[in-house]
């Protein structure tokens, strides 16, 4: 597909990629910020308070994705079957992401429920608002959960027909319903509810 779009949605593709530029400026930029105040211990010094580990962890992907186990096989002698299987939690490592993955994350969710250009735009300005107003920071491990949040948001407030909570669940089945209901009060809370309102007037 490529990214001119269609006469009845121009340049989705185009402000998508645009917007995805913008967001993996602000992961770098805040990551290697906390690379450079950790301290030999790999705790943040948080010398100017704009990111406490509170904020670190409000949108951590480990809180909201479904968990994920391998199962590792164990003999065991006394057991009838002489085998017993042992569940361990798969830990995500959380890389920074590039362009490409963060364009192809919200493409996918823009192809299926049909969401207009205009929505990455309105998606960035509320993404940005919660880094400004709870200093919130968007790191390799909190960028989806926000960024799908944002779009969430946005598709409510800007499209005539706005997608549900379910929609959003189905395309990133990864993040249960409730885990996506609570995501948005979460965003909702923190970014101040006078943004959502005023914009949906």
């Amino acid at each position: 597909t490529g990214s001119m779009g269609t006469l009845s949605r121009p340049n989705f593709s185009d402000a998508l990629r645009r917007v995805a530029m913008i967001l993996h400026q602000h992961i770098v930029k805040i990551e290697r910020r906390f690379e450079n105040e950790m301290d030999a211990r790999g705790r943040l010094r948080d010398r100017d308070g704009l990111f406490s580990k509170s904020m670190r962890d409000a949108f951590a992907e480990e809180n909201f994705v479904i968990p994920r186990y391998k199962c590792t096989m164990v003999r065991v002698p006394m057991a009838r079957s002489g085998m017993a299987c042992g569940l361990k939690q798969i830990r995500e490592k959380f890389e920074i992401p590039t362009e490409g993955e963060i364009f192809e994350f919200a493409h996918r969710l823009f192809e299926t429920v049909q969401l207009s250009s205009e929505c990455s735009i309105v998606c960035l300005i509320y993404v940005e608002r919660l880094m400004e107003k709870s200093k919130v920071p968007l790191l390799a491990s909190t960028w989806r959960p926000i960024f799908m949040c944002g779009l969430l948001l946005a598709s409510k407030v800007w499209q005539d027909l706005s997608s549900w909570n379910i929609e959003f669940a189905s395309v990133y089945p990864q993040y249960s319903l409730d885990a996506i209901n609570r995501l948005e009060l979460q965003f909702l809370r923190m970014v101040k509810w006078d943004l959502y309102i005023s914009s949906s007037e």
